[in-house]
């Protein structure tokens, strides 16, 4: 499925009633079927779908980081946003080096803020996410993932020379 395609579908789902939330959360679950598929490409030594999934992992974090709401979103916003840059960022470096590790360490990036999102969804649909006893939990671990993107890339530089 293409990124327009994608994106078609989560405004459809949107406008259908469905929330946000749930759709977020579907979001980054192709995200990870993406890093897995690329996982196994790179294994394979298929640089022709590792590039294509990790690519259209890119584009559906675009999409992701499309849609925050930055007004309303506050802190999490705004480390989402950061995170997502980041990781784009690893990406493309995964793409380049074509290594393994490279990907599976995405992998490793996004299950901790899928969590945290399914955590969300289950307080969505027991009408508790803004009650009393919130614990603030989804926030910390996407300040743990973001954190861990940052200083992954910063002792990962690619080195560029002309």
């Amino acid at each position: 499925m293409t990124y327009n395609i994608y994106a078609n579908v989560y405004r459809q789902e949107s406008a259908h009633g469905n929330h946000p939330v749930e759709l977020v959360g579907k979001l980054f679950d192709t995200v990870l079927e993406d890093f897995r598929r690329a996982l196994n490409a790179a294994g394979n030594g298929d640089i022709e779908a590792r590039t294509s999934c990790l690519n259209h992992a890119l584009q559906v974090i675009g999409e992701l980081q499309s849609v925050l709401d930055h007004d309303r979103g506050g802190e999490v916003s705004r480390r989402l946003d950061g995170f997502y840059d980041v990781t784009r960022s690893l990406i493309v470096e995964a793409n380049i080096h074509g290594k393994p590790q490279h990907i599976q360490r995405l992998f490793d990036l996004y299950m901790p803020v899928r969590q945290a999102w399914k955590e969300v969804e289950r307080q969505v649909s027991a009408g508790t996410l803004y009650g009393a006893g919130q614990t603030g939990r989804e926030d910390n671990q996407v300040s743990t993932a973001e954190s861990s993107a940052e200083s992954y890339s910063e002792s990962h530089q690619t080195q560029w020379s002309a």
